[in-house]
Order: structure tokens, then sequence, then C-alpha cells
């Protein structure tokens, strides 16, 4: 969880301390990959359990919520945001 943290919140840390400090050793897509499905679980874990407590809280208070289109952009930020973090991350 704390290497989720720094890559969102803190990325010159994180590459602080995947990399060498002279910035020699960088990660190959490869690493990368192998990176992102060791946090592949909660990458996909959070954004569902958040569309659920938001779609079922909606739905307590009588909002309409589509669901249809919510777990559609689950899914295409979830896809997304591991392409782009395999492309460009580490």
């Amino acid at each position: 969880m704390r290497q989720l943290y720094l890559l969102v919140f803190w990325p010159t840390q994180y590459r602080r301390e995947v990399e060498d400090e002279s910035g020699q050793r960088r990660m190959t897509s490869g690493d990368r990959f192998r990176y992102l499905m060791r946090m592949f679980p909660w990458i996909l874990g959070l954004p569902i359990v958040l569309n659920l407590m938001s779609g079922n809280l909606c739905d307590t208070f009588g909002v309409h919520f589509n669901w249809g289109v919510s777990w559609a952009g689950v899914a295409g930020g979830v896809a997304g945001g591991v392409a782009f973090g395999l492309a460009f991350g580490g």
C-alpha cells in the first residue's frame, strides 16, 4: 500500500526508492508490468468498493445511479491506468 501511495502522491520518492540515486537503474517495461500485476488487486479493488459504496449511497437517498455507465467507467479507468502506468510509469 505504501508503494501505491508513493506512486500516486509522491512519484519522486517512489522513483528514488525504485531506481538508484544516480538514476542508473531504470525499470524496464517487464519490470513495470510485474510491479503493476503485484499491485493489481489494490488497483482493481479500490474502485470497485468505492463504486459500490457510492451507488448504494445514492440508492439509499433516492438519487438515480446509472450502474452500467458507472461500471464501464471503472473498467475503462482501471484499464487505461494500467496501460498508462505500463507505458510511462516508473
